[in-house]
This record gives C-alpha cells, structure tokens and sequence, in this order.
C-alpha cells in the first residue's frame, strides 16, 4: 500500500507555485499581494524629414538673357517638397489590453518571481514610458516670407530742372509785380531697365576687378595673404548679392513629422499622410504614403489555460513604406502584437 500511494504521489501533478489573473489597466492596483505585471507591445516611431526649397525671382529676371547672357533664368516664384529620409524606431510598452497579476501559492514562490524578472520574463508595471514628441519640428520659419533682394544702389536717381513759383521771393515794394521764376530739381528715378543694366555694369566690373586680383593684373598692396583673401571673399559676395537681382534667390530648409503607429495583429496596412511636391505633407491631396508590415511566420497562440503564466513571443516582421508605386523604406522588425501568446510554467 505505501509502494502504491509513493507512485500515485509521483504520478500527481506538482502543486501550482502561483496563480495569474488578467487585470484591466485600471484594476492593477487591486491586486495588493500579487506581482502585476504586463506584456510588452511594440510601438513604431516612424520619422519622416521633408526638404523645403523656396525659389524667389530675382527683380531684373526678364532682362537677364539681355544683359547677362543667361537665358534660363526663372521667371517665377516656386516652392518644392522632396522627402529627404524616414526612420524607424520600434519602441517597447506595456500593452494594456495584457495586464495579469500573479499571486503565489506559497512562500517559496517568490523566488522564482524574483529570477523570472532578472532575466527578462516578466515585465513588471510600470515599464518606461516614451512620450511623442511634437507632430512637427521645423527647422526654419513656417512661414517663410519672400526674401527681399539688397538695395544695390542701382536705385540712382536723375534729377531735372523746372520751373516754380516762389512767393517768399516776391517784390514786397511791387505788389502788382508777378514772383520771380526760380530753377529746382526734383528726382525723377530710372526706368526697370535702365537700373539693370546698371546692375549688369557693376556685375561685370565686379568679375574683372577680381579676376585682375587674383592674376596680379591690379597692383594693390595687402598686409599678408589673407587680406588679399579677405578682399576677394568680399568682392564675391557683393558679385552675388547682384547676381541674385537677376537669377533669383532659393532658401532651403528642413522639417521632421513623426507618428506612432502601434501594430495590430491581423492588420497589415497603416496610411500615414498624403504627399505632394508642390504642397509637402497633407491629409487628402498627392500620393499617399502607407506602412505596410507582415509577420512570415504563422505560429499560433497556445490554448488559454487562465491560471499559467503568459508570456508573448515577438514576430519579426517584414515592414515596408510605400508611396503607392515604389519603396521608400525597407526593414525588419521585432513587433510583440503579432506573435504568438503562449503559457509558461503552467
């Protein structure tokens, strides 16, 4: 009889060291004797940089070809959107649809709970947060004003004598003589032309002078070497300051769009926002630029067994973004939502 009892107690099943129940986030301070803990959920950070490029026609455009012999210069202002790089970033959390508390049966438990956290079984709550950043990061004004071009002083004006009527002149001691008539001058500036070609003068004086510098044509005495290559540096930026009266001015800048997509699984498919190069990023015109992720493998999740504990084994998973016809961004990435959920130490 004792033989019998000792190989039925070795048949039974050991004793369960500690039983886990399913908490709703809210819930997870109800449970004051157990170890709460959660299972993770990836969450994907995707950081998109568009390029910004403002083109402002230049106040002589149209003489350019004329006076400068540049005939493609553009005679319209412009503004393009280009998107310059995307980054993906997979970040942990807990998910709060998967909160458990586990409560041990006995004593002798709490050790194990204690090993399972070192090394990485259990995510106790709370787990690091990771707050969004702002939706847009500009790197330049978001309102970018038209650039005014540098008065050049091709603003000159002519000045032109007429004739006026003066009464502080007038012959006191002859009422009935009429006042004198007097010379003044009064400016009358320069036609658009005429103060491009102006421009254009001193644009090719500018050149000469500084290529007669650079050859030693010009016989100027300069301390040291880089007074002349102070010198040279500031003729060349007066000589663009008018070129840019002619070919216009680009500003470029940058800004950073971030979104949070948290993967769902059975869904593959996440549109992020609408792209056009004439406007940038927007919510209904251009092409629309999509998240596509896929998990290869099939596994499924274990039966539910309510009182083991679960744990979630993350998928790695093929990640795409699409402008509808090409990709933009190609990746591999461990998400937990699309993985199976399976018991351990039931």
């Amino acid at each position: 009889m004792a033989g019998a009892a000792a190989a039925r107690k070795k048949a039974d099943p050991p004793e369960r060291p500690f039983e886990v129940h399913r908490l709703g986030s809210a819930a997870a301070g109800e449970a004051d004797e157990s170890f709460v803990y959660a299972l993770p959920r990836t969450i994907l950070r995707i950081k998109v940089v568009v390029e910004r490029r403002q083109f402002t026609r230049g106040v002589y455009a149209e003489y350019a070809e004329k006076y400068l012999g540049i005939a493609d210069a553009k005679r319209k202002n412009m503004e393009q959107y280009a998107i310059h790089s995307i980054e993906v970033a997979p970040l942990q959390e807990a998910d709060p649809d998967h909160i458990y508390a586990a409560s041990p049966v006995q004593n002798a438990a709490s050790a194990a709970f204690f090993k399972m956290q070192k090394t990485g079984l259990m995510l106790g709550l709370p787990l690091p947060s990771h707050p969004a950043p702002p939706a847009v990061i500009m790197s330049y004004d978001d309102d970018w004003a038209v650039p005014t071009f540098t008065d050049m002083g091709c603003e000159v004006a002519v000045f032109k004598n007429i004739s006026s009527k003066n009464p502080a002149f007038a012959d006191v001691s002859k009422n009935d003589s009429p006042p004198p008539v007097l010379p003044t001058a009064l400016p009358i500036p320069k036609s658009r032309e005429a103060r491009a070609m102006e421009a254009s003068k001193i644009l090719t004086q500018l050149r000469k002078r500084r290529l007669e510098l650079i050859t030693g044509e010009i016989e100027a005495v300069f301390a040291n070497g880089e007074a002349l290559k102070t010198a040279l540096a500031e003729i060349k930026e007066i000589e663009r300051q008018y070129l840019e009266l002619f070919v216009g001015r680009a500003q470029v800048g940058e800004a950073e769009y971030y979104y949070d997509i948290a993967p769902v699984r059975g869904k593959d498919r996440y549109p992020l926002f609408f792209f056009a190069p004439d406007i940038g990023i927007n919510t209904d015109t251009g092409a629309e630029i999509t998240l596509h992720l896929q998990c290869p493998e099939s596994a499924a999740s274990a039966a539910h067994s309510p009182a083991a504990y679960k744990y979630r084994i993350p998928c790695v998973s093929d990640l795409r973004i699409t402008d509808g016809e090409d990709d933009l961004f190609r990746g591999r990435y461990l998400v937990f939502q699309y993985g199976p959920l399976v018991n351990m130490m039931p």
